[in-house]
């Protein structure tokens, strides 16, 4: 038993190798994922035994070239003993399981064949598959055991990772199987395991009105998501989208969405190009040009030419959208600016294997088997796993940004000598001592990069490598601070606090910080630290009462803390809080 166990073990692997291999080369491409049964067959000298085993792959994980996550469900280790004497060709045993694993057909063409029967482990009336989710992950065979542990079985419509931790004894004596479960099994809700890439983007009663009409739409207060899965038409003059509607009726709905995400900002939609939606059975005119992959359509315009707002309104909405397609999308940018489609240009590439079209350059009637219009947003700088499409994370977006730019240091503990990336203004928050804060830095062992040019920063294939070998970020409230999305796991980012800009410093880059396992250390100036100090006295409400300023307005406040303030930065403070970033990125201080 011991000698067919590994011999079992020896002719399972090359078969995952192979299967994984095969799928990584050829254009195979599923929205959900590839499965496969696999029949291994061992040889003694008594007997021949078939192992059945059900292999299943993630695409996702395949169609990003990255460490596939091969999951391996066992639906049964049941043996066919065959005298060899006997088996000469004659006895064949064909075995046909459904999709859903619940079935076995068996027919032979011989009175010998031996039936099999597949054994699932059950809840309820619910089936459970095993599967081994990350590529570190091992199926450890020792002898007649096979355990599995932490095994991350799914991620159900919440978002929400299901896992559960076991261990599966089987021993095969005369065809015997005996399962020893550890601990409870969690319940998979079935819409969960099979679910389109459009239907992830919608829920509850949204996701029944996409189902019942082909068209749904997902409204928050920061971003609206309006799609459909079936064949839609799209005339890029006009940025009409048709959509067939299911009933037999003359009505036509229209919907309107402006795709940028900044849906409570009215002031900045007016200045985005609307889509219009109509849901109809009107025939639309003729295609001119026919695409293979769904539309994803957003504008390049608002905020785009600070990197903050590029990453925290497009990118990482763009991401959170459209990563599950597995790159089998089309971009349509409104609002074209060549200028953004060059410097993400890596990133756009990476989520779609097509090149971004500008509808005022591609005019016509294009018709796709798809149609996404806007961009799901979670928060500054943020995704939240358990929010709409379910399953993606700060973490993921980072390994995502890693891949995509070559960022090679992992963790700042790989660099020998701390560094210090000091962004710098020359316009409005600037630091009025650089020079002294330069040399008081050095002289606590930082290798000190300063950073004048904003323009520097545009190549981000090589801005980002070098942010990436960075110890310490230290910056004022500002766009360069987003740069923190590169710095290596256990960095530190240093936020030099305006008066006045306590919650924006917060929001925006400072409680981002630490789902992107980055050290955020704050350092709040002091009103004698504040230009803002000698223009409007102590007294001033800009100075003791920043609350009543904003009262007045954006733009008010704006003018006060953002376009008018500059710091002298206390020295001495200072290095207090540059020696706890060393500390933190395990090092002292000479």
């Amino acid at each position: 038993m011991e000698k067919e166990r590994r011999r079992l073990v020896l002719h399972v692997t090359p078969a995952i190798f192979f299967i994984s291999l095969f799928l990584l080369l050829s254009d195979f491409y599923d929205y959900n994922e590839f499965k496969f049964t696999q029949w291994v067959q061992v040889n003694s000298r008594a007997s021949i035994k078939r192992f059945m085993v059900n292999i299943t792959i993630d695409d996702e994980h395949v169609s990003n070239l990255s460490p596939q996550e091969v999951n391996i469900s066992i639906e049964s280790i049941d043996d066919e003993i065959v005298s060899k004497s006997s088996s000469t060709g004659k006895n064949q045993t064909a075995n046909e399981i459904s999709d859903d694993g619940k079935t076995i057909k068996n027919s032979s063409s011989e009175q010998n064949s031996s039936s099999k029967k597949v054994k699932q482990q059950k809840v309820g009336s619910q089936e459970i598959n095993e599967v081994v989710h990350d590529h570190k992950s091992q199926l450890i065979r020792e002898g007649e055991t096979i355990k599995k542990d932490d095994q991350k079985l799914w991620i159900d419509d919440e978002g929400i990772e299901r896992t559960d931790k076991k261990e599966r004894l089987i021993s095969n004596k005369e065809g015997n199987e005996t399962v020893n479960q550890e601990s409870q099994l969690l319940t998979i809700e079935q819409h969960a395991i099979k679910q389109s890439p459009f239907s992830r983007l919608v829920r509850g009663e949204d996701r029944k009105e996409l189902e019942d009409t082909g068209f749904a739409c997902d409204r928050t207060a920061s971003s609206l998501v309006c799609l459909s899965d079936k064949n839609v038409q799209i005339n890029t003059n006009s940025m009409m989208v048709y959509v067939p509607y299911n009933q037999n009726t003359s009505k036509i709905n229209k919907t309107e969405v402006r795709p940028y995400q900044r849906q409570d900002d009215h002031d900045l939609l007016q200045w985005i190009t609307p889509v219009q939606f109509l849901q109809g059975n009107t025939p639309p005119p003729c295609c001119q040009y026919t695409h293979n992959e769904p539309a994803v359509i957003f504008s390049s315009g608002g905020f785009t030419g600070n990197l903050f707002h590029e990453f925290n309104e497009i990118i990482i909405p763009l991401f959170i959208t459209t990563q599950h397609f597995k790159s089998r999308i089309q971009y349509i940018v409104v609002d074209y600016k060549q200028s953004f489609v060059n410097k993400y240009s890596k990133i756009l590439s990476r989520l779609s294997s097509y090149k971004v079209m500008n509808p005022d350059e591609e005019k016509g009637e294009h018709c796709f088997p798809g149609v996404i219009a806007g961009l799901k947003f979670h928060d500054h700088l943020a995704l939240n796993s358990r929010e709409i499409p379910g399953g993606y994370s700060m973490p993921d977006f980072r390994q995502f940004l890693k891949k995509t730019y070559s960022l090679k240091v992992e963790n700042v503990s790989y660099i020998k000598k701390p560094v210090l990336m000091l962004i710098s203004r020359t316009t409005t928050r600037r630091f009025l001592n650089e020079g002294e804060m330069v040399s008081m830095m050095k002289t606590l062992g930082f290798e000190v990069i300063v950073v004048k040019k904003p323009e520097r920063m545009s190549n981000l294939s090589k801005f980002s490598r070098l942010v990436n070998r960075c110890s310490v970020l230290v910056g004022t409230h500002g766009a360069g601070l987003a740069n923190e999305l590169f710095l290596p796991d256990g960095a530190v980012m240093i936020q030099v606090e305006p008066l006045g800009l306590e919650w924006a410093s917060s929001f925006y880059f400072g409680n981002p910080a630490a789902a992107m396992g980055v050290h955020y250390l704050r350092y709040k100036i002091e009103p004698e630290e504040s230009s803002l100090l000698e223009k409007y006295g102590r007294n001033h409400p800009v100075i003791t009462d920043p609350a009543s300023v904003f009262a007045k307005g954006y733009q008010a406040a704006r003018a006060a803390y953002i376009d008018q303030q500059s710091m002298i930065v206390n020295i001495s403070r200072f290095s207090e809080t540059l020696t706890q970033a060393l500390t933190l990125v395990g090092h002292s201080s000479p």
